[in-house]
């Protein structure tokens, strides 16, 4: 709940600013934890490609 604010006080309290941040970081980690295995398949693909890639050759497969 907000009370009024005198003329001078502008902007946002540290209350506020913790409010927010603390809903950001519940809407990640919730997000996260939806997802985690599909982003641990995707990123055990992308390093098992990247340990496959052949530098040289811009190939695939060069070890």
């Amino acid at each position: 709940m907000r009370t009024a604010k005198n003329k001078n006080e502008k902007g946002y309290t540290l209350l506020e600013y913790c409010a927010g941040a603390a809903i950001v970081l519940s809407v990640v980690f919730g997000t996260l934890t939806t997802v985690k295995s599909s982003l641990t398949e995707f990123l055990s693909k992308v390093t098992s490609w990247a340990q496959d890639f052949n530098v040289t050759t811009g190939q695939p497969g060069g070890k």
